[in-house]
């Protein structure tokens, strides 16, 4: 664990190959690592989320 850049948590996760080769070639076309590319596409999606959640549940 790399405690020099914040990080003190883990998310493991299993996905098809397909899924894996698609994430890693967009990764690649965006020249990010895979865990730059799927954590940024999870934290937009989780602001998307809790935004439109708060604006419905005040």
């Amino acid at each position: 664990m790399n405690e020099s850049n914040g990080r003190t948590a883990r998310l493991n996760m299993r996905l098809t190959p397909v899924a894996l080769h698609l994430i890693r070639e967009a990764a690649a076309a965006q020249q990010e690592d895979v865990t730059s590319f799927v954590l940024g596409a999870a934290l937009d999606r989780a602001r998307t989320v809790l935004t439109r959640h708060h604006e419905l549940h005040p």
